[in-house]
Order: structure tokens, then C-alpha cells, then sequence
């Protein structure tokens, strides 16, 4: 079960509306997954205040290529962008949060609303990846075989992360191709194309491939000097 189920689909219709959008370089906002945030800027202190006191809900979209020559209060932003939900919040003395959000799905950003108490708001269309049937016995291998991979990751890295262990325990879900993806592919502009992947099958050969490359690499011999 993913964090998706916890919010109920008229209530993120209702959000996408008039979304409001916290941008940031370099950051791409991946389902099921938690994103801790540090909001400092009185603009994004506003809007984590109307959130708080509504549904909770804002996107997160990655700044697009090009906007540090941008100078207007309206950047350029990547089109898919993940949407989540607070779900930890702690104001500090001085007014700024500190928050987590929880990923629920991914959008498309449409039509700008005017600003909004200093922060924007768009039109936003929810994009639900394509998912397997109900017992597809394909999908069942593949998560199965990341899993194993991921497992042999873990038992082969020099510093292993314990707490990791309960991804390879547990019976694996599609949210763990999300998580395993948040974990291991770094480059933002990887992380976005892994974004925009629409279906389930897709994204799990993607983080495969990543997860077969690091493994071989970690094989690799040294060589003498």
C-alpha cells in the first residue's frame, strides 16, 4: 500500500484545482516516498500556513533548466512534478517549518492562477501510473527480482544500512519501486526522466538496470598499482 490510499481521489481533484507549488533546483518529488523540507521564505511560510489549514496538499516541482536567468517570481518549472501531503509539521520560534510530505502521484501543471499571498497556484491534472493486474504473475518477478538485487546491494556495500533490510524482508508492493528508485538514482535529471515514466512495468526495468549497473560496478576489479 502506497501513501495514495491514505487521501481520498475527490479530495486531491478538489487540491489540483488551484494546487499551490513550493519549486526547488534540483529537487524531484517521487511517489511514495517522504520529502523533509525546511521552509524559511515568507512567501513559503504563507503557504505551508494555508495548507496546514486546508487539505494539506501542494506539488512540488523541479525549477526547469534555464531559471537562473529568469528574474520574475515565476521561474520556469518541469511540467511532471510530484504532489504530496503534510504529514509532520514543526513551526519554529522565528516562523519558519520544518515539514515532511508524504508522496502521493504525480501531476501535470497546467494554467497559472495570479499569486496567491506571495506563493502560485496552477492547474493541475493527476497522473496515475499504469499499473499491473491483480495477480500479474510478471510483475510478481519482476518486484521480486529487485528485491533480490537490492538485497544483494545491501549485502555487498562496505557500510550496509540496516535499516534498509525491512525493504528486502518484507513482501515487496509497487511502492517499492518508488522507494528503491528515491534510494538509488541521484541525478536530478535522472530522477526526473524516472519521473515521467507512466507505468508501473516501466519504472521497474528502469531501477533494475540501475541496481544491475551498480552491482557490476562494485564487482569491478580494482586493478594492481
Amino acid at each position: 500500500m502506497g501513501f495514495l490510499e491514505s487521501v481520498p481521489e475527490r479530495v486531491l481533484l478538489d487540491a489540483c484545482r488551484a494546487a499551490p507549488i513550493f519549486p526547488l533546483p534540483e529537487v524531484v518529488f517521487i511517489p511514495n516516498t517522504m520529502l523533509p523540507l525546511h521552509v524559511f521564505e515568507e512567501r513559503y511560510r504563507n503557504l505551508v500556513r494555508d495548507s496546514l489549514a486546508g487539505d494539506r496538499i501542494l506539488v512540488v516541482p523541479t525549477l526547469a533548466p534555464g531559471w537562473q536567468a529568469d528574474r520574475s517570481d515565476t521561474p520556469p518549472v518541469n511540467e511532471i512534478a510530484g504532489i504530496g501531503k503534510i504529514v509532520k509539521v514543526q513551526e519554529l520560534s522565528d516562523g519558519r517549518f520544518n515539514i515532511i510530505l508524504a508522496g502521493l502521484c504525480r501531476v501535470r501543471l497546467g494554467q497559472e492562477h495570479p499569486l496567491s499571498n506571495g506563493y502560485r497556484r496552477v492547474v493541475a491534472d493527476v497522473l496515475h501510473r499504469k499499473r499491473p493486474k491483480e495477480g500479474d504473475e510478471a510483475m510478481a518477478r519482476r518486484l521480486g527480482h529487485l528485491q533480490m538485487l537490492f538485497g544483494q546491494l545491501l549485502m555487498n556495500s562496505p557500510t550496509p544500512d540496516h535499516r534498509l533490510g525491512q525493504l528486502v524482508e518484507n513482501e515487496p508492493t509497487l511502492a517499492l519501486v518508488d522507494v528503491l528508485a528515491n534510494l538509488l538514482i541521484r541525478e536530478p535529471k535522472d530522477r526526473q526522466a524516472y519521473l515521467e515514466v507512466n507505468a508501473y512495468w516501466d519504472c521497474a526495468e528502469v531501477v533494475m538496470d540501475v541496481l544491475s549497473e551498480m552491482l557490476a560496478h562494485m564487482h569491478e576489479p580494482t586493478g594492481n598499482n
